[in-house]
């Protein structure tokens, strides 16, 4: 038995304000932002994730670590002389202490007290319910969400938040939004159109590309953009990412004057959108007859019309405003850097592609991909589901371990006693490159999500959104966006890559990002049309 209260009551105090903060949530919120926290510390010193493996062979495994549960490797055993940034990142600084020590790593090598980082499903089943947040690590986000925002709420505030908002992001509101959201789609395929026929040869950033495309479906989903708001997407996005830039540099003290007054101007800019918006939803419900009044409510509607569960008061427009910027903070990145992956994926992988595309052409026929169609490619699933296992956007889950608690373990009859108020990290990526997770990780192999095969992928080891009552809320938003635009683009072109593998570096972000983009080259497949 482990006892972490001797363990921890050793431990010497860490100054936090040295580190590098990380998470994502998603978020609970897909994944996004619980790992931003621990992703960045000691952000000066740190240098960018490991590059992508040959073809074939996707996945990146640190020179001399072996990525197993048992951590054994005689190469790393006796080598202590490593930090964050020496490994590149945390995410590899992790596989080096994963391999030093096993399936639990405690906190005198990690960078905050008081936690630890598992990769065990034994022990992450047991605490599938636990939805609390270690609170400290989400101070940072109070300069753009407020002090009252969405990933400090408790369990029960969490619950409660969920299933008011839960309808909006579920079936009926995805089959409402599913046209506007692929005419978003339809609109980035007839541009590369244009670009291929003046130039065959050109070169599309991808990433850049699929985070304009992601932002406004997520626009779309949550608030129902249209023409009446007179939304200038990429002036939006501007100011959005120059937020979102500022924010992740400011919790490591490193915005100098002029910059924290251009956070303050995006931050300025995107509330007084919202404040618009709000103004102009309120003035449409003041109008809308009784039948209007039973349409399908998107996630905007609800923080206009019901009372807030937690208060039994309607919303503020304080309140609204944050939990509007929450959605879209969660559901930006993710999906935008997932397309380009999985693109990338399939560069590295012509068979694969190929007969995605014989599955998508037999299922279309020419046609626009429907709702019902995405449902039927069971090999287009297959495929977004082992890019995210590859290439998960987020690359942590955080819970906050309230009491003292023993938690089962993968070595049978031996438990792991931890302390009260014990923060505990999911790395997800150590899950899904995991072999005793997953048959030869390395490999990118989507029939392992065959009907025939996915039955042996361990439960908790596949996680791409989250675990347990705090899972992303919008997965299935997720997977309709990027098998949508997948499909859309397998159906006009075949993808090559315009850039060395090498030169890919994954760089820890907001969530996992291509430092150097992902330079596509789609070639027409002829006439392909709708």
């Amino acid at each position: 038995m482990i006892d972490f209260n001797q363990i921890f009551s050793k431990l010497p105090e860490y100054n936090i304000s040295d580190f590098y903060d990380k998470f994502l949530i998603l978020t609970a919120l897909c994944l996004i932002i619980p790992s931003l926290y621990f992703l960045y510390i000691k952000r000066k010193n740190t240098a960018s994730l490991s590059k992508v493996a040959p073809k074939q062979t996707i996945i990146i495994h640190e020179k001399n670590v072996t990525n197993t549960i048992t951590g054994e490797n005689s190469s790393t055993k006796d080598d202590e002389n490593f930090d964050i940034a020496s490994c590149g990142g945390f995410i590899p600084y992790l596989r080096r202490l994963h391999a030093n020590q096993g399936a639990h790593v405690l906190s005198p090598k990690l960078p905050y007290p008081n936690t630890i980082s598992v990769v065990d499903p034994i022990t992450v089943k047991a605490i599938l319910s636990i939805g609390d947040r270690p609170v400290d690590l989400f101070k940072f986000l109070e300069p753009f969400l407020g002090e009252d925002n969405l990933q400090i709420f408790d369990a029960d505030r969490a619950a409660s938040f969920r299933k008011l908002v839960g309808p909006a992001l579920g079936h009926d509101v995805i089959v409402t939004k599913y046209p506007s959201m692929r005419d978003i789609g339809v609109e980035f395929i007839e541009r590369w159109e244009k670009l291929v026929m003046n130039d065959k040869d050109s070169v599309i950033k991808m990433q850049d590309e699929c985070l304009e495309f992601s932002l406004r479906v997520v626009l779309n989903a949550v608030i129902s953009i249209d023409e009446s708001t007179n939304l200038d997407a990429k002036s939006y996005k501007k100011f959005y990412d120059i937020a979102l830039s500022a924010l992740f540099d400011k919790q490591s003290g490193l915005l100098d004057t002029s910059r924290e007054e251009e956070f303050q101007q995006a931050v300025n800019y995107l509330k007084s959108f919202t404040v618009k918006l709000i103004n102009q939803r309120k003035e449409k419900l003041l109008l809308i007859n009784d039948a209007e009044k039973t349409r399908v409510k998107d996630l905007f509607d609800i923080l206009l019309t019901e009372n807030d569960p937690y208060t039994e008061k309607p919303f503020t427009d304080e309140a609204i405003i944050s939990r509007i910027s929450g959605y879209i903070m969660a559901g930006y990145h993710t999906t935008g850097v997932a397309i380009p992956y999985t693109l990338l994926a399939l560069s590295q992988n012509y068979d694969v592609q190929i007969k995605l595309q014989e599955e998508i052409d037999q299922t279309l026929e020419g046609h626009l991909p429907s709702l019902n169609d995405l449902s039927k490619m069971e090999y287009l699933t297959q495929v977004v589901k082992e890019s995210l296992r590859v290439h998960p956007p987020g690359s942590f889950c955080a819970r906050l371990l309230k009491s003292e608690t023993a938690l089962p373990t993968m070595v049978e009859s031996k438990n792991l006693t931890v302390q009260a108020n014990t923060s505990i990290l999911y790395p997800i990526p150590l899950y899904h490159e995991n072999p005793n997770f997953h048959s030869q990780p390395e490999k990118f192999d989507p029939t392992r999500f065959s009907p025939d095969k996915i039955k042996d992928i361990k439960p908790n080891t596949y996680c791409p959104f989250g675990f347990g009552a705090r899972i992303c809320p919008g997965d299935r938003i997720a997977m309709v966006d990027m098998k949508m635009l997948v499909c859309l683009i397998l159906q006009k072109f075949n993808v090559e890559l315009a850039m060395k593998l090498e030169d890919i570096v994954k760089e820890e972000r907001f969530v996992v990002m291509a430092k150097n983009d992902v330079l596509i080259k789609l070639v027409s497949r002829g006439a392909k049309n709708y």
